[in-house]
């Protein structure tokens, strides 16, 4: 999504459409339910000689309790 100084930066969220099959227990049947919200950041790490390492970090906060 965004790139800060090397670090690109992807939202997260995760719905559930049609809760019919009553998988979450706190979703409303008729609606959208949105049941994870996060963020992921990724930066490429330089190793040497040609080798870069991905590095991440997510933050995933789910509603449900």
């Amino acid at each position: 999504m965004k790139d800060l100084q090397g670090i690109e930066l992807d939202p997260l969220i995760v719905a559930v459409l049609d809760n019919k099959a009553a998988y979450y227990s706190y979703a409303d049947f008729d609606k959208v339910s949105f049941c994870n919200l996060g963020i992921k950041a990724t930066k490429e790490i330089y190793l040497g000689k040609g080798i870069t390492m991905p590095l991440s970090l997510n933050y995933v906060h789910n509603g449900a309790k």
